[in-house]
């Protein structure tokens, strides 16, 4: 039994606890007896029920044919060929093994999501590209299209396979990017596969919409305009009405505390407007452009120039996807559908690798390479509602992620990392959010990347700040808590708090926390005060680039020379006591590379990758009240 449930099972010495706990419970029990018993339909709110019922009426969609196209090569002309996947390739001679199985889910149905195509286009497009996919597209539909069911026929993967395909047949003529025309035998299909998804849209529980069901609209968009079936994109305006101002919030950002989900749904936004633009759409479009200007604008929040590697970053907090790599999405605000409805007023270069932008002509490219010049000012950018912090300091960068409730109360591809950061200097990592490995329930590396172990972060007794790991089985008033967060501005750097209750939960001893960032050009002071009354185990996780070096100064102590692979970061770490335990009662551990028992040591730089990382790990056991601090220390930049 983890530390989690032990803590609750200490909990249920309390009565009152214990009947909220049985009365969530027989709730979840019956919204899920509910789900089974009644007809997938039934979870769609009204006004998509509606539009969806038009759907399943109407009788256009049954044609067989759509237009008399060149149908693609054959197969026998194929040769070898790679088709990229989540993780990797698979290497190919001819049509592929569509039945091919894999240990990761997430690899399997990247093959039948046809994302290959698009990669291909961006990174290694070649003569009569169009019609080796028209033939891949064909062969999948003729293996694949029956029995709709497992995963191939997911309703995101196929969704996906009608948005992927329908975007290469438009942009691979070689021309700009115009309203492609669909061989009759894979437009057959393509509308085959709206139907499937018509009927199967991802809605849980009410108020539960999470960035799947946008993606279900999409497909139906896209197979709606593309095809010549209205009542689709009917429905796929419906959703988008009733579940695009709960998904993207007022501040503009995606509410699932994720940077690259960030980039990847607003990616699908603009598609979506290319789409209307092309076929005159107002009503599509005064409903999209507003909300995809306002995601464009908050792009640029999370985008970091290295100095050293000379190209874009973004901080890899939250889920990254195995649909496309953050590297493949980076140049999103430099595309020319992007900057019609949002440009920066000093448009810097953009990335040099070809990704996304690319599909709709040459990205659009400023001069220089930094985002922002450097200033002795500190510059925080804040947006409360979504919980994202920026603060620019001279050649520093940190970004904190306050997740508003603690812990989301719906789907979220967030993770356990209220009270951490990530710190830059000169655009290159220094302190990290590694990311995660992959989304395997059954992998202890993949659930190690949600955690707060993973992230600069304490935990207590075994208990993480607030609870994500199968965020269903405990009540909201468990797993989420009061957080707040404030800031001033002081000469001549910047202070910041987040307090929390979330360790409240603790039974015996209700823990409050405060954390105080205090960050100047060639300092950041963190102290953490805790106030409680009892003994508590105390660990606090510092993770370090792959790219910094953390060495050990001295036999005793905990001093740290930290220095980055460049040279251009140089400095010293440490904690001072302040009122927190001598040092003869609290350690130092330095982590690399661990998988078990408990995974520590990894950077994630993308889904399915992994490398070796430093770890820092203080842990203390001392009487509450106390206070600790830790003290990052640089070189002064010379001016």
């Amino acid at each position: 039994m983890d530390q989690e449930w032990l803590n609750v099972r200490k909990r249920c010495r309390q009565p009152l606890f214990v009947a909220a706990l049985l009365s969530f419970w027989a709730r979840q029990a019956g919204v899920k007896l509910f789900a089974k018993a009644a007809p997938h339909a039934w979870r769609y709110p009204p006004s998509v029920k509606a539009a969806f019922k038009r759907v399943a009426s109407d009788p256009d969609l049954d044609r067989q044919t759509l237009a008399s196209v060149s149908p693609g090569s054959s197969a026998s002309g194929l040769g070898s060929y790679d088709l990229d996947l989540a993780v990797g390739a698979l290497a190919c001679c001819g049509t592929p093994d569509w039945s091919s199985r894999f240990e990761d889910p997430e690899q399997l149905v990247s093959l039948h999501r046809w994302n290959w195509l698009l990669t291909r286009l961006t990174t290694g497009s070649f003569p009569g590209i169009r019609d080796w996919g028209v033939t891949l597209m064909l062969d999948w539909s003729r293996t694949m299209g029956e029995p709709k069911r497992g995963l191939p026929w997911e309703t995101y993967t196929t969704g996906e396979r009608i948005c992927n395909a329908i975007l290469f047949l438009a942009c691979s003529d070689g021309g700009p990017p115009g309203l492609p025309v669909v061989p009759g035998e894979l437009g057959k299909a393509l509308l085959d596969m709206a139907c499937h998804v018509s009927a199967r849209l991802e809605y849980g529980r009410p108020g539960f919409a999470w960035n799947h069901v946008l993606n279900n609209a999409r497909a139906l968009y896209f197979a709606g305009q593309t095809l010549a079936a209205p009542s689709c994109s009917r429905l796929a305006l419906a959703i988008l009405r009733h579940d695009l101002p709960a998904i993207v919030n007022s501040e503009g950002f995606l509410r699932e505390g994720s940077a690259h989900y960030h980039f990847l749904v607003t990616r699908w936004l603009l598609e979506v407007i290319w789409l209307a633009r092309l076929t005159g759409d107002r009503e599509c479009l005064s409903l999209l452009e507003p909300v995809a200007a306002s995601m464009v604008q908050r792009s640029w929040t999370f985008l970091v120039f290295d100095q050293d590697g000379g190209e874009w970053t973004i901080p890899l907090i939250g889920d990254v996807s195995p649909d496309f790599s953050w590297t493949w999405l980076a140049g999103l605000p430099w595309s020319g559908l992007a900057q019609s409805l949002y440009a920066p007023p000093q448009l810097p270069s953009a990335p040099r690798q070809a990704g996304w932008g690319r599909l709709f002509g040459q990205e659009r490219s400023g001069e220089g390479g930094e985002r922002v010049a450097e200033s002795a000012e500190p510059r925080i950018e804040a947006f409360p509602l979504s919980g994202w912090y920026r603060l620019d300091l001279g050649r520093l960068t940190l970004f904190w992620h306050v997740e508003p409730a603690g812990a989301p109360s719906f789907v979220s591809h967030g993770h356990c990392d209220t009270g951490s950061f990530a710190l830059y200097w000169d655009g290159s990592a220094i302190l990290t959010d590694p990311g995660r490995f992959n989304y395997r329930e059954d992998d202890a590396l993949g659930l190690y990347g949600v955690s707060a172990r993973a992230h600069n972060n304490v935990i207590l007794d075994g208990l993480e700040p607030f609870v994500y790991k199968n965020p269903n089985r405990l009540p909201p008033f468990y797993r989420c808590g009061q957080v707040q967060v404030q800031w001033k501005t002081e000469d001549p750097g910047l202070s910041l708090w987040i307090e929390h209750a979330g360790f409240h939960r603790l039974a015996g001893d209700a823990v409050s926390f405060r954390r105080t960032f205090t960050v100047r050009c060639n300092e950041l002071i963190i102290e953490d005060r805790l106030d409680g009354r009892c003994w508590h185990t105390i660990e606090t996780f510092f993770q370090w680039s792959p790219d910094v070096q953390v060495t050990k100064e001295g036999e005793g102590g905990g001093r740290f020379a930290v220095r980055n692979r460049s040279g251009g970061f140089a400095g010293a770490f440490w904690s001072e006591p302040n009122g927190a335990p001598a040092e003869e009662d609290s350690r130092w551990r330095h982590v690399r590379g661990e998988a078990s028992p408990s995974p520590g040591g990894w950077y994630f730089p993308g889904y399915g990758a992994r490398t070796e990382a430093p770890t820092l790990i203080h842990e203390s056991r001392p009487r509450l009240p106390c206070v600790q601090r830790f003290v990052l220390k640089w070189a002064a930049p010379a001016h």
